[in-house]
């Protein structure tokens, strides 16, 4: 079952692992610089995804990485609850622990996932999106399973791809 890498770091940020490099990433440098993936969604989207009121404070963290592959990543945090969204230009692979649905509105390699684990709990989307004239993969991630072959953070991935 082959998946995203950036479906690797987040399903790795979930559950508190580093993320694996491919041969594949570690081999191609990036041509472009990465958008910043705290700017590819709403803060009312982000409300909407964590089920808070206007009144609640999301906290955001920006970080970058070069190793073992090019990416960036913002960190919504509420509670114990975290939303991460990456930006990368590398795909790679993924094992099993999870069930995955295909959404063609995302593009031919939009994807919802969620984990079959019961220990483990996270759920995540990956899609590709030109930006420019390049391709960048954008994985958004739950530490939550969600119910309905997770439907809210692929509505929360719709509206993030029609933004950029």
């Amino acid at each position: 079952m082959i998946r995203y890498l950036s479906a690797l770091a987040l399903a790795s940020l979930a559950i508190g692992l580093a993320p694996a490099a491919t041969a594949q990433a570690a081999a191609v440098a990036p041509a472009a610089p990465l958008p910043n993936p705290c700017r590819t969604f709403t803060v009312q989207s982000a409300r909407v995804l964590l089920h808070v009121s206007s009144h609640t404070h999301l906290s955001e963290k920006l970080t970058s990485a070069t190793k073992p592959f090019p990416s960036r990543t913002c960190t919504v945090r509420r509670a114990k609850q975290k939303l991460t969204v990456v930006t990368q230009h590398h795909a790679g692979g993924l094992g099993m622990g999870l069930h995955c649905y295909k959404r063609p509105k995302l593009g031919s390699h939009g994807e919802v996932c969620v984990s079959t684990v019961k220990a483990v709990h996270f759920s995540f989307v990956v899609f590709r999106k030109l930006v420019g004239k390049h391709g960048v993969y954008l994985s958004d991630g739950i530490n939550e399973t969600l119910p309905h072959q997770g439907n809210a953070l692929y509505t929360f991935a719709l509206a993030q791809r029609k933004a950029l």
